[in-house]
């Protein structure tokens, strides 16, 4: 796969990939990552050579960020609880 057939198309705010994709006969890779792009065009499937499509948005990157952001403030507050029954169960003791 020489660097003619692919395109590198990461971090440009991409929202729709045009019908006309279908003209890069040659296309083997395609890196669409960290766009806004929801759907890929039918005529991309019309692209034989193309074994590669890279294809992850920043609306799915920032799910997945806001997603762990919530789970690791569960986590700070699980972990609190147990400090707190930790101290509570100390003062039992003492």
């Amino acid at each position: 796969m020489d660097n003619n057939n692919k395109r590198n198309l990461n971090s440009n705010s991409i929202e729709k990939i045009p019908s006309s994709i279908e003209n890069l006969t040659e296309l083997e890779k395609l890196n669409l990552y960290d766009n806004y792009v929801k759907e890929l065009p039918e005529s991309i499937y019309n692209l034989t050579k193309l074994e590669v499509v890279e294809y992850k948005n920043k609306w799915q990157i920032e799910e997945e960020r806001r997603k762990n952001e919530e789970e690791q403030r569960e986590i700070d507050r699980k972990k609190a609880e147990v400090r707190k029954q930790d101290e509570d169960a100390n003062k039992l003791i003492n």
